[in-house]
């Protein structure tokens, strides 16, 4: 079950990015100030690029987690009750959970409807619309990627969701 703990997975992703990020500055910085080559700029402009990218990502993960009442019964939901778990697509009682290729939590409860949207005959994708009319793609499959049978239980699911 330690697999899918996304959101310490998450957090110890978020943390590695920015040690990465330090290290490179610092390296950068370094050469710089050592041997004046003009690789120190890669080192820096890479390393304020992951910074920027990392912060970004934190920014977004603590957004998606701030939709959520109730931080200890959520987790321990996810602890407890996944239902399915494939497609970058995360199902619970009463969440689904995107996490790639970023964190989108979804709470039924808020939910209106779902669809699956068919395109050309060659891609699903399964749709939660809330209350306010937007739609959220969840999962996503294409003919011959081997993912159809994941997609079909991930559809059953969410379709029992809303059946009641």
């Amino acid at each position: 079950m330690d697999d899918f703990n996304i959101l310490d997975n998450d957090n110890v992703k978020i943390k590695t990015n920015y040690v990465i990020a330090v290290t490179m500055l610092a390296v950068g910085v370094l050469m710089l100030v050592s041997i004046k080559t003009n690789m120190a700029y890669v080192f820096i402009a890479a390393g304020i690029l992951l910074l920027y990218v990392a912060t970004a990502k934190r920014h977004d993960r603590e957004k998606e987690l701030s939709k959520i009442r109730d931080m200890n019964a959520f987790r321990a939901e996810l602890e407890r009750a996944i239902k399915f778990y494939g497609l970058g697509l995360m199902i619970t009682e009463g969440y689904a959970i995107v996490v790639r290729p970023s964190l989108k939590i979804y709470a039924f409860d808020g939910m209106a409807k779902f669809e699956v949207g068919v395109a050309e005959g060659k891609e699903k994708a399964l749709f939660l619309t809330d209350n306010v009319g937007s739609r959220h793609r969840i999962a996503r499959t294409v003919t011959g990627d081997g993912n159809q049978s994941d997609f079909d239980d991930a559809y059953r699911i969410v379709k029992s969701k809303f059946a009641r």
